[in-house]
């Protein structure tokens, strides 16, 4: 009797063992190497949190920073309206699974094969856009719309949020087929309009499916990195780094390891805060509905 209650927890073992060395390991050594200063070669010299201290002081994390405050609110205000409003537009419409496929497709590219084609997009002497401009007389538009510091992290959150705005979609088509009918019928007896309809009733019943929405694309962009190291490599002047890219360019462009590895520890810590402080107050929010 006592050998059938623990029988089952030894089918658990293989994937602990897979859990520990793939995730707590790896996150228990990035810790370690964030208190030491190491070049990858020579011995690793344990500093204490002079590398913690240091990313206070360092003005690339307060620019990364700032880039990434930006990254998170433009991924989820356009590729989450945009999915929601794309949702609406073709969710039991003619043609549904045409344009669900065609605007899903993006967000199955990779992100090394999104970058690629709005790399190609902004390109400032053969790229579409000013090819487009210069075709149509509109000279002076005509940017490099990459190497514009301050400007070039914008381009690429169209870019990223073309690509993930089908995964919005598809999540919002659910929220919406999981609707009963019987309320909107309701509601057209009740006189209410289309935009009502849609504000006290269809809204608010989504709000499950907002939150798993953004709170995936919250994950998503706080850690978000190759489409950006791919389109700018963090430049001009690492002017559209965000807190990943930083990371990756201080550990293994400028050999401080122990400092990118002190960024990663930050980066993680900012996600779980933030991740945990947003799902607070949005299961808080559907109670009350």
């Amino acid at each position: 009797m006592q050998g059938e209650k623990v029988t089952p927890y030894f089918f658990l073992i293989p994937s602990l063992i897979f859990f520990f060395f793939v995730l707590v390991y790896p996150m228990v050594e990035n810790v370690y190497l964030s208190l030491t200063n190491w070049d990858g070669k020579s011995e690793p010299k344990f500093i204490g949190l002079d590398n913690y201290i240091f990313f206070f002081k360092d003005p690339i994390i307060y620019l990364s920073l700032f880039n990434t405050l930006i990254w998170v609110a433009l991924a989820i205000a356009i590729p989450v309206l945009l999915g929601l409003i794309a949702a609406l537009l073709v969710e039991g419409k003619k043609g549904e699974t045409i344009f669900k496929s065609l605007l899903f497709a993006p967000f199955a590219l990779s992100g090394v094969i999104v970058a690629l084609i709005w790399k190609f997009i902004y390109d400032p002497t053969y790229g579409v856009l000013n090819v487009s401009l210069n075709s149509l007389g509109f000279h002076d538009l005509a940017k490099p719309w990459l190497g514009l510091p301050g400007l070039n992290t914008y381009f690429i959150i169209i870019a990223h949020s073309w690509s993930q705005m089908g995964f919005s979609m598809l999540v919002f088509i659910a929220g919406l087929k999981s609707i009963p009918l019987d309320l909107l019928d309701a509601s057209k007896v009740d006189g209410a309009g289309d935009w009502q309809r849609f504000r006290y009733v269809t809204f608010p019943l989504l709000a499950p499916f907002t939150t798993v929405v953004i709170a995936m694309t919250i994950l998503n962009t706080l850690k978000v990195f190759d489409i950006i190291y791919l389109m700018t490599t963090g430049g001009p002047f690492r002017s559209s780094e965000t807190l990943a890219v930083t990371m990756f360019f201080d550990a293994f462009s400028l050999r401080q390891y122990g400092y990118g590895a002190a960024v990663g520890t930050m980066l993680f810590i900012i996600v779980v805060i933030v991740t945990i402080i947003y799902l607070h107050y949005a299961f808080r929010r559907e109670v009350r509905y």
